[in-house]
């Protein structure tokens, strides 16, 4: 069962990244997000997919979502390569593409912003894509 499992993670996957992958498939609990998707694939060639989707309970909440890209040599201290943000009522998604250099970790560090009709903020999450390296 599940404990099998958490210790094959533990052993195949790079240290710093197992925790990431593990977590990766439990989906925390939010209160008025629906889902909140994050994905980074990396080709062969260096480009980069970035992608995100958060859809919210409440088609009447406007959801402002920040995609951070960023990169690490250690895979504990991450610098900002590039910041997207954008803000759309009921749900959002942002596609992006960005050729990246050779040597690094790369990963995606999203944060939404829920706010209702009034204004008020109502919910704030975070979300982190696997780490991929190149």
């Amino acid at each position: 069962g599940m404990p099998f499992l958490g210790v094959k993670v533990h052993e195949h996957l790079r240290g710093h990244g197992k925790q990431k992958a593990y977590e990766e498939d439990l989906q925390p609990r939010y209160s008025t997000i629906d889902s909140f998707f994050v994905d980074l694939t990396i080709t062969s060639s260096g480009r980069a997919s970035l992608y995100s989707s958060i859809d919210t309970e409440n088609s009447s909440y406007t959801i402002s979502l920040e995609m951070v890209f960023q990169r690490s040599t250690n895979g504990r201290t991450w610098t900002n390569i590039q910041t997207w943000s954008a803000s759309q009522i009921g749900h959002i998604s942002l596609d992006k593409i960005y050729y990246v250099s050779p040597g690094y970790d790369y990963r995606i560090h999203v944060t939404a912003t829920v706010t209702n009709s009034s204004g008020r903020v109502v919910e704030t999450a975070t979300r982190d894509s696997s780490i991929v390296s190149y």
